[in-house]
Parts: structure tokens; C-alpha cells; sequence
């Protein structure tokens, strides 16, 4: 078998598992009235610049690879 047949899935199954982990969380409760202090802080873009990040990285390694195989 090759070796691209069995990279495009993983990377596939990959983005597509990563997506759905990521929308699956359920909203934080609101904090109890009268407590100004307590504001959440904001990690959602974070995740996404992290998993943007992840993805670059992963598609440039899987580039590098495909293109040192051997051609026929």
C-alpha cells in the first residue's frame, strides 16, 4: 500500500474528529450575580490560532514527505 493512500484519511479523520472536539463543548454557567471580579477569560480564539497552527504544520510536513518519495 502507499504511503499517500493512507495519509490523506488519517489527515482527513484528523481535521474532521479536531472540528467536532472543538464544537462540542458546551458553554461555562454564568457566574452567580453580585461578584464583579469573576469575569471568564476569553480561550476561544486561542484554540483556533492553536488548531490553524497545527493544521499549517501538519499539511507542510505531509508536503515535505510527499515530495522526497521516490517517483516511478
Amino acid at each position: 500500500m502507499k504511503a499517500t493512500n493512507l495519509i490523506k484519511p488519517i489527515v482527513f479523520s484528523l481535521l474532521v474528529f479536531s472540528a467536532v472536539a472543538l464544537l462540542a463543548a458546551a458553554p461555562p454557567p454564568p457566574p452567580p450575580p453580585g461578584q464583579p471580579g469573576d469575569q471568564p477569560v476569553p480561550v476561544g480564539s486561542g484554540l483556533v490560532v492553536l488548531s490553524a497552527l497545527g493544521i499549517a504544520f501538519a499539511a507542510k510536513k505531509t508536503y515535505d514527505f510527499r515530495k522526497n518519495l521516490p517517483s516511478k
